[in-house]
């Protein structure tokens, strides 16, 4: 079993070792995106300003004429970023300046460096087909770890401490730095990949989750049927502002237009006890007379869900953002990153020192 699962942890990271470079390296350079923008753009660093629920609404109304293509979602200016984010049904995304709503930036994913990591890191370049690859090279990332595990396991006793500083980069030099560091990394890495991979395929492991726990599972922002009869529609600014009467304790994230003209207008919010930093509550309005048709409290929500909710901030490093633990947790996740690239290439450099078998040429 051991020199099958030798050969399957060799030729597996030596066939996947390109594209998870790729996404180690993005997941890496996406952990600083937001800091990225505000050294672009040094106004989106300034303290975020107390705007009331009309305010919202006329940059929204404000948006809707700016831009052709309909809106598909809008974020809320926050701590980390003061600026209106938009996506736009074009597949373009813009920065909205919350005072003057002037365009601070617009942009194509292949136009931006952040956005092309983004939509390398989440997508491979290939919509939803990509996201469902990156999951299942995330459920082969875990099988290479464990497997090195196992491997190493015999070899245990051969442990050295400076072998963590390897003299050179001859083959046995490399094994044995690949081998034991990859075991120090383990456990950190077992536990970013996995909650990258639940990112991945959210959906199933809720389903997972909450059937370890006995809970039931619906769609997490399922939106519910109106309750008014249609004609004329509430204001804007009364239905965002009877948004933040709902769940008061949270603050509002993201505002999803009612694109399918279904009468409901949903907004999600984050709970101060949710790890989410955006939170994973959502209010359900009737755009008919404003009224709050559900709610969903992440923070009170089943445990398998309370677990599945901490899968992102986990993974991506945003977690407790603008604090010092939430620092401190984005240089651990750009460490394992750089350590995960580090095991691959000292591995490649092993097996491309391997002497040729006698009688054979290289």
């Amino acid at each position: 079993m051991i020199r099958v699962l030798r050969w399957l942890h060799l030729y597996g990271a030596l066939v996947l070792a390109v594209p998870l470079l790729l996404l180690f390296f993005s997941g890496i350079a996406l952990v600083y995106k937001n800091d990225f923008w505000r050294w672009q753009h040094p106004e989106l660093a300034a303290p975020l300003p107390q705007l009331e629920a009309a305010d919202h609404a006329a940059a929204m109304r404000a948006m809707e004429e700016t831009f052709e293509p309909s809106i598909g979602l809008v974020k809320y200016p926050q701590p980390d970023l003061s600026a209106y984010q938009v996506w736009l049904d074009d597949g373009t995304e813009a920065l909205i300046d919350p005072l003057t709503l002037e365009v601070v930036d617009h942009w194509a994913w292949w136009q931006r460096p952040t956005a092309l990591l983004a939509e390398m890191h989440l997508h491979l370049f290939a919509d939803e087909i990509g996201s469902e690859v990156i999951g299942w090279l995330g459920i082969a990332l875990v099988f290479l770890l464990l497997s090195g595990a196992i491997v190493w396991w015999p070899l245990r006793r051969l442990f050295r401490w400076n072998s963590l500083a390897p003299r050179n980069t001859s083959r046995g030099r490399m094994l044995m730095f690949h081998r034991n560091l990859g075991i120090l990394t383990l456990p950190l890495a077992l536990l970013l990949i996995a909650a990258g991979t639940g990112v991945a395929f959210f959906q199933p492991t809720r389903v997972m989750l909450n059937a370890m726990f006995g809970d039931p599972w619906p769609p997490l922002a399922e939106r519910p049927v109106r309750s008014s009869a249609e004609g004329t529609n509430a204001s804007l600014a009364a239905l965002l502002e009877q948004a933040e009467r709902a769940l008061a304790e949270g603050r509002i994230t993201f505002v999803y237009p009612d694109l399918q003209n279904t009468g409901v207008l949903m907004v999600r919010k984050k709970m101060p006890a949710e790890p989410h930093p955006n939170g994973l509550s959502f209010v359900h309005l009737d755009i008919g007379n404003a009224s709050v048709l559900a709610t969903v409290d992440g923070a009170e929500a089943p445990p398998g869900d309370r677990i599945a909710n901490w899968m992102y901030p986990l993974h991506s490093g945003k977690w407790a953002t603008h604090t010092w633990r939430g620092r401190a947790w984005q240089a651990v996740v750009v460490l394992n990153g750089l350590l995960l690239m580090t095991l691959l290439v000292a591995g490649t450099l092993a097996w491309l020192r391997k002497p040729p078998a006698p009688g054979r040429t290289r």
